[in-house]
């Protein structure tokens, strides 16, 4: 694992996926053991994942987490996801999660000119100080 991660000042990452099939067949115990490898055995203060759809039984991996954040907007179709992601945890015996939960309006991040991606714009952008509030906040 140590080969994955990158380091960008303080903060230690692993960079995403090329592809959704890189990771799609791995069973959620695996990524429960990795979970626990890094809580135990690392000297991180806080684990930050960003899961989409691409991970199999994303339910079970929430369930490990003592706090999800959920990126939401204020319109009218991001309000019926979440209503619809909401349903979809009672419906598969997943209404602990609710109480967990918490819904954060992101801020607006700024265009980048050149097209390209940098994860160090990231990181310093108003996104990334969001976050580190955010952290802060709950005293991570």
């Amino acid at each position: 694992m140590n080969s994955m991660i990158q380091s960008m000042g303080s903060m230690d990452f692993i960079p995403p996926v090329q592809s959704p099939e890189d990771i799609r067949g791995t069973r959620w115990q695996d990524w429960e053991r990795l979970l626990q490898e890094i809580v135990l055995h690392s000297s991180y203060e806080a684990v930050v994942l960003d899961v989409g759809d691409g991970i199999e039984e994303v339910f079970q991996i929430l369930d490990l987490c003592t706090r999800v954040y959920v990126p939401v907007r204020d319109d009218r179709i991001s309000k019926c996801k979440m209503e619809q992601f909401e349903k979809l945890l009672r419906l598969r015996d997943y209404s602990q999660l609710l109480a967990g939960i918490e819904k954060v309006l992101l801020p607006i991040l700024s265009q980048n000119t050149d097209n390209e991606f940098r994860v160090e714009e990231l990181v310093w952008s108003e996104l990334g100080d969001f976050v580190r509030e955010l952290l802060e906040k709950e005293n991570l």
